[in-house]
């Protein structure tokens, strides 16, 4: 067997990339060959079919999510965690050119027909969902948020606004829009 002449970390996220920004249905072996330099028989040998890279992708994509790192800082309240995360969501659904959350793009295009791709964003959203929750109890215990919100189901609550916002996100809306979405929601930690 002959060694490989690419790096497929690197080709996984470039191939993030290719899907993000044409979905499963619209990307074509010839569109993920073009863009990670790579011939067809190399992409299948390393990844196999396109369904098994493109879960491989959204893995990936879970994996590289920047701003959960917010819900991990342990310097500020939970609350303030949870306001810069969703800050850092907003911030980076505007970036010119970001083809929008694999995650999103994956449950709104291919989900209801394909069952392992339903059970792949579940599995990979379960990181986020969870520090959500940490985030919660956390505030609630120093007092940033109050004894009021039971840290399960405000973390589903914050789950969802997180899914709605990178739905928007594909729809166009606009930043301030979605920020007074953000405040506006984020008041159930009152």
């Amino acid at each position: 067997m002959r060694p490989k002449n690419f790096c497929p970390e690197q080709c996984l996220g470039k191939a993030v990339e290719v899907f993000s920004r044409l979905g499963f249905e619209g990307t074509s072996f010839s569109d993920l060959t073009t863009a990670l330099g790579v011939n067809r028989q190399s992409l299948y040998d390393t990844y196999g079919d396109k369904l098994s890279l493109y879960l491989r992708c959204i893995e990936v994509a879970a994996e590289r999510f920047q701003p959960r790192q917010q819900l991990f800082r342990a310097d500020l309240s939970g609350r303030q965690s949870l306001e810069n995360f969703f800050e850092e969501v907003v911030s980076e659904g505007l970036l010119p050119g970001n083809p929008g959350c694999l995650l999103t793009n994956a449950l709104l295009d291919q989900a209801a027909s394909q069952p392992e791709v339903a059970a792949t964003v579940r599995r990979c959203s379960v990181l986020t969902r969870q520090a959500m929750e940490r985030c919660v109890q956390r505030g609630v215990e120093d007092g940033s948020i109050s004894r009021r919100c039971e840290p399960a189901p405000t973390a589903d609550a914050l789950f969802n606004l997180l899914a709605g916002l990178r739905v928007s996100q594909r729809a166009g809306q606009e930043g301030a829009q979605m920020r007074q979405i953000v405040r506006v929601s984020l008041r159930m930690l009152d």
